[in-house]
């Protein structure tokens, strides 16, 4: 009996390692069935926002956007916008 009740601990433990791994095959849902990248950085994101001073400009929705900070040790990242 305890060979089985061992076997059958090990077998569920190696199934909720593997249904808890994601090795980039999980599939990801769009509207179009294709997959965008909606990586944006940060630096830049605020500089052409900061610059545009149109005043009949929408907002800019943010929600699914993915920020990337290249600038963290930076300190020049934001010199343009105080020239």
């Amino acid at each position: 009996m305890k060979p089985i009740l061992s076997a059958t601990a090990a077998m569920a433990f190696s199934l909720a390692l593997l249904g808890c791994s994601d090795n980039g095959s999980s599939m990801q849902m769009t509207d179009n069935d294709t997959e965008t990248d909606n990586s944006v950085d940060f630096t830049s994101f605020v500089i052409a926002e900061i610059t545009n001073t149109s005043e009949g400009r929408d907002a800019v929705p943010i929600n699914n956007t993915e920020f990337r900070f290249n600038d963290q040790t930076n300190e020049q990242a934001f010199f343009t916008l105080f020239e």
